[in-house]
């Protein structure tokens, strides 16, 4: 059955507004709007993101909704009622005195972006003795195309409606940095996919005229931020190459042009739901769409049941249609209108639970623009709890976020804070609107106050800096400067504005060796800059008391009550290792090793096969994830891993890694023992993109041998831990463009460095991944050579009796299993490893910015022999390892897609798979909290 979402009314709305901007409706879609029931206006608006003008005036208090239909009477459902918004009350003078620059202006700049716009009034921009600029404003922000801005100008902003004017005056305009600090090259946010029509920027400076070439048509912009999105005349082809550069015409100063931009032919990217959905939700908010993105929700799946919408520009809401009895929801987005689907995230949904009790910190200062919110106990508000920040003096809510499970939430606001007002909250959660909080006043922004400090050590993992001394409510400016020493103008980078006084300030990535410095502005005053800091890549720290044992995953029972949910013994698993993760066709997927097999009916069964698992739960279930068990068709015994190709898999033969690519799963597997350890690897893979693992795999290629000479991949994967990457995003590898596979592998077990190799990928490819006679071998200091690239060099150099060995990214680990992955959400790369000389074997983590390195000094994020790191093993009752010869704990297999990143206080909490010998030989699920740089509470 097909159905269409609800549009999304974006607030605020004022009794002024001369539309209402509405999301997510359909092309050809009519709008209609509605307030308390009475059609206020329709129009046929463009789809994803636009405006429907009001035939008739809003009126203070109302609750405003929209609903769409399409030619055929094909019309949306009415949308919750939690999803409506409530008109403001009528603006005074000072309420719109509001109006500001969140960015820097800039010497010879040539447009300015304005926040808190009141839309429906008059804006004036005044620069005497030019002429000023005037307009009507449709939306809270504006730019506005300016002459070219002088040193130190001044400029005054105003807005009016009748008889009522508030005015502003913005910061005198920066200089621009001297010569030795070129303007930084923009960049143009990668990758580019097939009929994408909207592109972003980041890495600009506020007024600079950004030329975007593409195939030699240049389209020019202005954004007056740091950051921008341009749209493009038509969707981008197959063979398009892009460009950028900036510039300060007036000032003859230019950026380098950046290198070509490609577009790729694969799939979108997969979005996701950002948090849990409820069971009575139908207000659902996704990430990862790109803007003009068809979305199907799949409503239960397997039911054929499928809502439409398109993506407008985030955060993308979305008002789906009444979703009957269902447990799960599905969510995929494609570009082209008759191009490829991306892969579908699927959430299974879960109950009400219990309510908080939200609050906003205090202080609240005047000209705030965002606010801090979190609950009593200060671990933060469930994700998926929706909050609205509602001002007595606008006379409703002007601000909304919805919470995705960090300690603090800053909430934006549409409009400033003035001094007198008094705010208090809203929160929605399972679709249920709530009064909560105690009632906050705003107080006068000081008039003086210090600069703030970049706390060190300075590290930008998350894309983030720690900052200290903060006036809560200010905007913080970092700029890059040349050196230590600087005391001349700098580079903006971002301003954000601040709600506590240590915060994660956002910002675009840097490298090490550069030079950072932080200012606040509040109320139009700003401090000095801060002491310049200089970005290094810090060692993770380890938080005490924060590694715990959530559950064990298989067996029977563990040594405590968070034994595993379901009894294994019921399709035979007595007791498994390993516990690999791939996200693969919506699902989070587990291959175990070799297994005690156990039968009380049947006696004696043959040992060592290897189960695998699915599930789509999240770490943190009351009793940990509910895993599905791939079964017989009775549902009577695990299915083994059977790869037709290959002997049936031995006692320590088993999976050592895999990854999902164009629909298809390939998995890396090790056999032939000798001496009890495994000495081989083999790529596998399944045998069409529309079957399971359990359907069994194919052999593709032989890849790596620790005793048989010739091999193509030398004796260096025996062990292999794949990620895939877009090669865009990493300069430096073999392939500039495309999709690749970076591999990190070890060789001879428990006595191996980490490897490092890479193979381009082909999304159209049977199979993608080339013969590994083609991938390329990471060797720090091989210069180019006409063939290959400097610090790679092909497998087939590796071919003879004594190949050249490749460069070790990680000496002397002593490796056995790997596990590496990509966590985009702190932009690093985090290894994990068994340590055996330590005296309890512990598990250490490391971190970097580049699959080569260099890597961090490690953190020890379990050890079974410290009370204060051994997941409770300590505690009577609980001991899952038993300490002493032979009984220690191995494998770990960090699972990538349950890493959560806390922003506000830049922790990572890690969840991993760990194999225990002893009491008991199973999986057991460990979790663990580390602070990449310093803390920020």
């Amino acid at each position: 059955m097909e159905l269409i979402v609800a549009p999304t009314v974006v607030p605020p709305l004022t009794p002024w507004s001369p539309s209402v901007r509405v999301r997510g409706q359909q092309p050809d879609a009519v709008v209609r709007v509605l307030a308390d029931g009475v059609l206020k206006g329709a129009a046929l608006v463009g789809s994803g993101d636009g405006y429907v003008p009001l035939d008739q005036a809003l009126q203070p208090g109302q609750r405003v909704w929209a609903e769409q239909e399409l030619h055929g009477g094909v019309t949306s459902a009415p949308p919750p009622d939690s999803s409506n918004v409530q008109v403001l009350g009528v603006p005074d003078d000072e309420l719109l005195s509001g109006i500001h620059s969140p960015s820097p202006l800039m010497r010879c700049g040539t447009c300015l972006y304005l926040n808190g716009v009141v839309p429906g009034t008059e804006v004036t921009v005044s620069r005497p003795p030019k002429p000023p600029v005037i307009f009507t404003a449709e939306w809270t922000t504006a730019r506005v195309g300016l002459a070219p801005l002088g040193n130190a100008e001044v400029v005054t902003v105003s807005q009016r409606r009748g008889t009522a004017k508030g005015t502003n005056t913005l910061p005198p305009a920066k200089n621009l940095p001297g010569e030795q600090l070129s303007l930084p090259v923009p960049r143009l946010l990668q990758p580019l996919y097939l009929c994408q029509s909207v592109v972003e920027f980041e890495g600009l400076l506020p007024g600079a005229t950004v030329d975007l070439s593409r195939n030699g048509d240049v389209l020019t912009f202005c954004f007056g931020h740091t950051t921008g999105r341009g749209r493009l005349p038509s969707g981008l082809e197959p063979h398009d190459k892009l460009t950028v550069v900036q510039r300060f015409q007036h000032c003859d100063a230019a950026s380098p042009v950046s290198a070509e931009s490609e577009v790729t032919d694969a799939p979108p990217p997969t979005p996701w739901f950002v948090a849990p959905v409820c069971v009575s939700d139908r207000d659902v908010e996704v990430g990862g769409l790109l803007r003009g993105a068809a979305v199907e929700f799949l409503i239960g799946m397997g039911t054929g049941t499928v809502a439409h919408a398109v993506a407008g520009s985030a955060p993308h809401r979305f008002n789906l249609p009444p979703l009957g009895n269902i447990q799960t929801l599905g969510v995929r987005q494609r570009l082209c209108k008759f191009g490829e689907w991306s892969g579908t995230s699927w959430t299974t949904l879960v109950t009400a639970g219990s309510l908080q009790h939200a609050e906003i910190l205090e202080p609240l200062h005047a000209c705030a623009a965002a606010v801090c919110v979190t609950d009593q106990t200060r671990t933060g508000l469930k994700a998926g709890t929706r909050v609205y920040v509602v001002s007595q003096r606008w006379a409703g809510p002007i601000g909304t976020a919805v919470c995705v499970g960090d300690r603090y939430t800053d909430v934006r606001l549409d409009f400033p804070l003035t001094a007198g007002d008094v705010l208090t909250l809203e929160t929605v959660r399972c679709g249920i609107r709530h009064s909560s909080g105690e009632a906050r006043p705003v107080m006068a922004a000081p008039e003086q106050f210090a600069p703030p400090e970049i706390l060190g050590p300075a590290d930008d993992a998350g894309r983030t800096l720690a900052v200290g001394g903060l006036v809560p409510g200010c905007w913080c400016e970092m700029e890059q400067v040349n050196s230590l020493s600087e005391e001349g103008p700098g580079i903006p980078l971002a301003t954000h504005p601040c709600t506590r006084e240590q915060t994660a300030v956002p910002i675009p990535e840097v490298q090490p060796g550069s030079f950072l410095r932080a200012a606040q502005r509040i109320c139009a005053r700003r401090s000095g800059g801060s002491h310049v800091k200089e970005i290094v890549d810090a060692r993770p720290k380890y938080m005490p008391a924060t590694a715990d044992r959530i559950c064990q995953l298989t067996g029977r029972r563990g040594p405590t009550k968070r034994g595993a949910r379901f009894d294994t013994y019921k399709i035979g698993v007595k007791g498994t290792d390993l516990g690999i993760p791939v996200w693969h066709n919506g699902a989070l997927r587990f291959f175990f090793g070799d297994t005690d097999e156990y039968d009380e009916d049947n006696g004696f069964v043959p040992a060592d096969g290897d189960p695998m698992a699915w599930t789509h739960d999240l770490p943190d279930e009351p009793k940990g994830p509910l895993l599905n068990w791939a079964t017989g068709p009775l549902l009577r015994w695990y299915t083994r891993l059977h790869v037709d190709g290959l002997p049936p898999l031995d006692n320590l033969e088993v999976p050592t890694g895999a990854f999902s690519y164009a629909g298809r799963l390939y998995v890396f597997v090790g056999r032939h023992k000798v001496g009890g350890v495994m000495c081989d690897s083999h790529l596998c893979a399944t045998h069409g993109p529309d079957q399971d693992a359990a359907d069994g795999l194919v052999k593709l290629y032989d890849v790596s041998s620790t005793v048989t000479p010739g091999w193509p991949g030398g004796r260096w994967l025996t062990h292999v831990s794949p990620t895939v990457v877009s090669c865009a995003d990493w300069p430096g590898l073999p392939v500039t463009s495309g999709d690749g596979l970076v591999m990190f592998g070890s060789s001879q077990y428990h006595a191996s460095a980490l490897y490092l190799a890479f193979c381009p990928l082909d999304p159209l490819g049977i199979p993608a991944v080339p013969d590994p006679g083609t991938w390329w071998y990471y060797r720090a200091g091989a210069p180019a050579d006409g063939a290959e690239p400097a610090n790679w060099r092909t497998t087939s150099a590796l071919l003879d009796m004594n190949p050249p060995e490749p460069t070790e990214v990680i000496p002397g680990l002593g490796l056995g299993e790997v596990s590496v992955v990509w966590e985009p959400s702190v932009h690093r790369w985090l290894e994990v490893n068994l340590e055996p000389h330590s005296p309890w074997e512990a598990i250490h983590l490391r971190s970097a910015r580049r699959p080569e390195g260099p890597w961090t000094l490690h953190a020890t994020v379990f050890d079974p022999g410290d009370p204060d790191a051994d997941a409770r093993n300590s505690d009577p009752g609980n001991q899952f390892v038993r300490l002493g010869p032979n009984s220690n704990v191995y494998a770990p297999y960090l699972i990538a897609p349950w890493t959560r990143f806390d922003r506000s206080t830049r922790e990572v909490t890690l969840y991993y798979t760990v194999s225990t010998r002893l009491p008991v030989y199973n999986v057991q699920l460990l979790t663990a909290r580390i602070h990449l740089g310093p803390n920020t509470p």
